[in-house]
């Protein structure tokens, strides 16, 4: 686009009185083309802004490609943080699983503690009264 651009500049003669253009053709054909000087201009003006616009779109591709490079990175991110809080919600399930067999663990041997206490109250208790019996009889016996 840009050679063509080059060849239409070098080609045309723009003046401000010139009404007609007389173009040869590019393998120097014998085959004039006229055309107004302000439909010259306006090829060239219009060329001149294509090949801008083609620049432009070529660097929006590539700032597309790149965006889009960056939304990948941040979805794979945000996935990774959706797998890290699945994994603190089990990690706090459990700990309370974890929490409530300690407190039911806690009740039982309170319990057995009760219990076990109980047991050395009577058979302490047991024992007293047998040795009070034995005494007893040692004395009523004399």
């Amino acid at each position: 686009m840009k050679q063509l651009l080059t060849i239409l500049t070098l080609f045309f003669t723009l003046t401000a009185n010139a009404q007609l253009i007389g173009i040869k053709d590019i393998v120097l054909d014998t085959t004039k083309i006229q055309i107004p000087a302000w439909v010259a201009k306006q090829i060239i003006l219009d060329l001149s802004s294509g090949d801008s616009a083609k620049a432009t779109l070529k660097v929006t591709g590539s700032i597309l490609k790149l965006t889009e490079q960056k939304v990948t990175m941040q979805d794979s991110l945000i996935k990774v943080y959706i797998v890290k809080n699945q994994t603190y919600a089990q990690q706090i399930l459990l700990y309370k699983e974890k929490e409530k067999k300690y407190i039911d663990y806690t009740k039982t041997l309170k319990t057995d503690v009760k219990k076990a206490k109980f047991k050395n109250h009577l058979a302490s208790g047991a024992g007293m009264l047998v040795v009070l019996g034995i005494i007893l009889t040692i004395f009523v016996s004399n």
